[in-house]
């Protein structure tokens, strides 16, 4: 079963705490802090990746200690943002944490324990409900090629556990800078 909308919106699971506070959104610093940090697998991930009408963008957080995530789902006047949140290193648990939050879905909250298995993205996560009814979930974000991801979300803490939702994201590909494009052209 796809559900393109849901999908975008249960892995807009993956924005910063930056990206939720007013000093969050001027620190626009992605120098790398070290080589070889727990968080460089995202970097396959970063830019914007659709699937129908939804959209996920990941970009990097100050100093590459986080990865801001944000789900939107196109509408009239672009896309309307119905998810927010960050993945970041946990030092204390030696684990990728992520923390999201949600509108206009079944579940308001995200939480995530997740980790690179090659190629993929396994998510362990918890979502809450406005009325505080948690339910867990595993999520593979699996890159079948550079430019293109086969997310699977599967119902309780099984990773073989039944498929709920599943859908096919393609990276967006920017359009050319006009001066650019002038220059090449030879204008």
């Amino acid at each position: 079963m796809t559900i393109p909308r849901v999908a975008s919106a249960a892995f807009a699971l993956a924005a910063t705490l930056g990206a939720l506070s007013p000093a969050g959104l001027a620190s626009q610093d992605d120098t790398p802090a070290e080589d070889g940090g727990p968080l460089d697998g995202f970097e396959r991930l970063i830019g914007t990746w659709v699937s129908g009408a939804s959209a996920q963008t990941f970009e990097w957080g100050v100093g590459r200690l986080v990865v801001r995530a944000r789900s939107t789902v196109a509408n009239g006047d672009g896309g309307r943002l119905v998810s927010e949140g960050m993945f970041l290193h946990d030092p204390l648990r030696e684990v990728v944490r992520g923390y999201f939050v949600a509108v206009e879905m079944p579940a308001a909250y995200f939480e995530y324990s997740a980790r690179w298995e090659g190629d993929t993205l396994v998510a362990h996560l918890t979502t809450t409900a406005p009325d505080g009814r948690a339910r867990r979930y595993v999520e593979h974000w699996r890159l079948a090629d550079p430019d293109r991801i086969a997310w699977t979300l599967r119902d309780g803490e099984d990773e073989s556990g039944p498929v709920v939702m599943t859908a096919e994201f393609e990276r967006e590909v920017a359009a050319p800078d006009r001066a650019e494009t002038a220059d090449d052209e030879g204008t």
